[in-house]
């Protein structure tokens, strides 16, 4: 089955908003300090690497950790979605979804656990259609929505949203309800971006342009967080691409 790599990415681009990682701080001891340098410089192959092996050490010397497994699942899910190759990012996917699956069992009172574990189901039934992970993931969600629907900058509503708009109709796809839950995340997530160009992406496809235009104009003005640069840029160019579609599309009419 071919990897849906614009589903996938909605997914991960909105587990990448840990504030250890984007403040670039050297918390939880050593391995960690030396794991979220590495994943600040993600864009390198080597260091991604590198990321992964420490916060799975990290993970080896204190299974309890919260931060070490939480950022263990954000390490595995970028390398996932920009290695290229379906098989290993599966492999990649399932090891998050395992690491996750730890978090909400050690962790069960906090959010983050449900929050990624639902993600990463969702992500997986993106991969093989396997229903029974899609009504996991969409329980996980809501349970994370239960407990702080602010988490990640409303990131449980990002998802679900995102989650409503790529499913077909027969199986749920929605954009109505995309849109209630793209908005809450807006309005929790302001600076977090991938709001902006999800909820612009479903305006498009009700026609709604002008709102859609500017949401895309507002994330190209926007500045990022330290550690999150790479992430932003590609939004970005997303962004871009849009706009000057919407330019063509109007300059044909």
């Amino acid at each position: 089955m071919k990897l849906n790599r614009a589903f996938v990415t909605a997914l991960i681009l909105c587990a990448l908003m840990s504030p250890a990682v984007r403040a670039g701080q050297p918390q939880g001891g050593g391995l960690l300090a030396r794991a979220n340098a590495a994943f600040n410089q993600r864009q390198e192959p080597d260091k991604i690497n590198q990321a992964i092996d420490l916060y799975r050490r990290a993970h080896q010397a204190d299974p309890t950790s919260l931060q070490a497994n939480s950022q263990l699942v954000r390490a595995l899910f970028w390398l996932g979605d920009n290695c290229g190759d379906e098989k290993k990012a599966k492999s990649l996917f399932l090891e998050a979804e395992a690491a996750a699956n730890a978090l909400v069992k050690l962790h069960p009172q906090h959010v983050a656990g449900w929050f990624l574990r639902g993600a990463c189901r969702v992500l997986l039934f993106s991969l093989d259609h396997s229903f029974s992970l899609l009504d996991q993931g969409k329980m996980d969600l809501q349970k994370a929505l239960s407990m702080d629907e602010k988490f990640e900058g409303g990131g449980a509503h990002r998802v679900l949203g995102r989650l409503y708009f790529r499913l077909p109709w027969l199986l749920g796809g929605d954009n109505a309800k995309a849109v209630q839950h793209l908005k809450k995340a807006l309005a929790m997530g302001p600076k977090t971006y991938n709001n902006h160009l999800f909820l612009a992406e479903v305006l498009l496809a009700q026609g709604k342009k002008r709102e859609a235009e500017g949401l895309l104009k507002t994330l190209l003005t926007a500045r990022s967080a330290p550690g999150l640069e790479p992430d932003l840029s590609q939004l970005k160019r997303r962004a871009a691409n849009l706009l000057k579609s919407l330019e063509q599309n109007q300059n044909r009419g």
